[in-house]
């Protein structure tokens, strides 16, 4: 099967869509397919990796995302497609790349769409002063849908925006275990309690709430609970956390985006606890990950996470900072030995090759020489 993967706002700094869109084309590739992906960047560039190719598209930034690109040259994805001649559309993206539907439709491509994130939910948080947001996102995910042959969800969290237009299939993401395991030093290093602290890794802007983060490490301190926080991940609201974290003198340590996956697993597996604040997660990657080296998580329960992590090896609360520190001295007190088999327990459901097998069983499903292309 020629399968062609499309991404917008795809970069060096992205995190769980940049995860997905590679490890998907992994999998894809050793299960005997050929893959095209296509996401935005500085210049034109393409190379070839086995199974793999790569084309990037010039692509303008967009204001305010803090360095995402999106494509804007659909005429160069519609050369790229053609000149690969896919047998598959898998699209992600709610923008730009839905202009290409009509085009696909006419060519006679089969398509699946994947609801990677709630636009309802984003439009509440960037345009809250907008009337009508959510009759406008009914006739985009409609039209939308009409052009699509199949709907793909990672929770029902992310699922229930379409449900009204029809099935959507819930297939989960994957966590990587040859990277993402537990490791006995990282559990010795947690027995000493100098070594201990929380740790969060997201986007910093404004939909992931990290400003939230914050707000639990000045309870903790009110409390006089001497626990730093280490936040991985860059985003527009950088400058913003730093202002407060030197106004209140917050133990919060900023380290950036972390590329190597290595070292990302090392963070999450010798910290105390897992902190993802973020309210409109449609899965929570990194929260997976997370489990898979034995650290517990506390999330938000207003997103997709409560649906990833179980109950016990993880939280799922309100956004109320109290409530928080209260269940972060509930984790510390469990013995971080039953803590960590639970949670790698709960990672085992999850894997890469499940994702691509429950997505090959979804495109057998199409009529003769099924079509598809993947936009994220």
């Amino acid at each position: 099967m020629r399968i062609a993967h499309l991404a917008n706002m795809y970069g060096p700094k992205s995190g769980g869509l940049r995860t997905t869109v590679d490890r998907l084309a992994i999998e894809y590739a050793k299960r005997g397919h050929q893959v095209l992906i296509v996401t935005p960047d500085k210049t034109y560039s393409e190379n070839d990796t086995d199974a793999i190719r790569k084309i990037t598209i010039k692509s303008p930034l967009l204001p305010g995302s803090g360095g995402y690109r999106i494509i804007t040259n659909l005429r160069a994805v519609r050369t790229a497609l053609e000149s690969f001649a896919p047998e598959v559309i898998e699209i992600s993206d709610r923008t730009t790349l839905l202009a290409l539907l009509p085009w696909a439709k006419r060519k006679g491509f089969h398509v699946t769409l994947f609801a990677h994130e709630r636009l309802n939910e984003v439009g509440k948080i960037f345009f809250p002063l907008i009337p009508g947001k959510s009759r406008l996102v009914r006739k985009w995910n409609s039209w939308s849908r009409a052009y699509v042959d199949r709907l793909i969800a990672t929770t029902t969290f992310a699922a229930q925006e379409f449900e009204e237009f029809g099935e959507v299939a819930v297939v989960p993401l994957g966590v990587d275990h040859e990277v993402f395991y537990l490791r006995e030093s990282w559990h010795n290093y947690l027995m000493m309690p100098a070594g201990r602290y929380l740790f969060a890794c997201t986007r910093l802007s404004k939909e992931k709430d990290p400003r939230f983060l914050l707000e639990v490490a000045i309870e903790m301190k009110r409390r006089g609970i001497e626990l730093p926080l280490v936040i991985a991940g860059s985003g527009p609201l950088v400058k913003n956390l730093e202002d407060v974290i030197s106004e209140h003198s917050l133990d919060v340590r900023l380290i950036g985006y972390i590329n190597d996956k290595a070292t990302l697993a090392q963070y999450m597996g010798k910290a105390s606890v897992f902190l993802a604040p973020g309210p409109i997660e449609t899965f929570g990657l990194a929260a997976l990950e997370s489990l898979a080296v034995g650290t517990p998580v506390i999330c938000r329960s207003s997103g997709a996470i409560s649906e990833v992590i179980s109950e016990r090896c993880g939280r799922a609360l309100h956004r109320d900072a109290s409530n928080w520190v209260d269940e972060i001295e509930n984790l510390l007190s469990i013995d971080r030995s039953l803590l960590a088999c639970w949670a790698t327990e709960r990672a085992k459901g999850f894997s890469w090759q499940k994702t691509a097998q429950s997505l090959e069983q979804i495109y057998q499903e199409f009529d003769n020489q099924p079509r598809f292309i993947h936009v994220a």
